[in-house]
């Protein structure tokens, strides 16, 4: 198992395969491209039929379903068309924003921060020559992770860990999950 803060160490010391990295805004992309750029690492990202993919993750849920009422839709819409104004994109902490000059604001208010405050706080200055296209490569290559329920996640999680742990075999836990996601999918009835 590799933790993220361990920033490869584990994958050269032999010890992993793999890393999970979560990139949430230019300091960690430019950490990244960084990073692979030193070391020679690069990023397949997770096997697909269509060719390895990354995952596109939203940080926070969003719910959804088939029917909704003219109100709910009217709603729905008034809040899209917030959150892509440029207004509701500054607003919008974490993460890249979906409009391109936004998200060009983003980059330069950090490459100014990493400039005055780099040394002092670790921050590295980004390149837009190479982190912007580095960002739309990892775009391009990714695939958007549909919202597993967490409840759903707990079952799998325990399940799961008992197998690793040798309790059960692997037609016990094939049985097991089977079982408890059909109760929990009879449940949402």
């Amino acid at each position: 198992e590799c933790q993220p803060a361990e920033e490869g160490k584990a994958l050269r010391e032999g010890r992993a395969l793999c890393e999970k990295c979560d990139i949430f805004g230019f300091r960690g992309l430019t950490t990244l491209r960084m990073r692979l750029e030193e070391s020679g690492e690069n990023l397949p990202g997770y096997p697909t039929k269509a060719g390895a993919r990354h995952l596109l993750v939203a940080d926070e849920p969003i719910a959804m379903r088939k029917t909704a009422t003219e109100e709910e839709k009217q709603i729905a819409y008034t809040f899209l068309k917030l959150m892509l104004s440029k207004e509701g994109s500054a607003s919008y902490i974490s993460g890249f924003s979906v409009r391109k000059d936004a998200m060009e604001e983003e980059f330069q208010e950090y490459k100014t921060l990493a400039e005055t405050f780099g040394r002092e706080y670790n921050m590295p200055v980004p390149d837009r020559e190479k982190d912007i296209p580095f960002f739309e490569e990892l775009i391009g290559k990714s695939t958007p992770k549909k919202a597993f329920p967490s409840s759903l996640q707990s079952v799998f999680d325990e399940e799961i860990g008992e197998y690793l742990d040798g309790r059960i075999d692997a037609a016990a836990l094939s049985d097991h999950l089977q079982n408890r996601f059909w109760l929990y999918l009879e449940e949402q009835k």
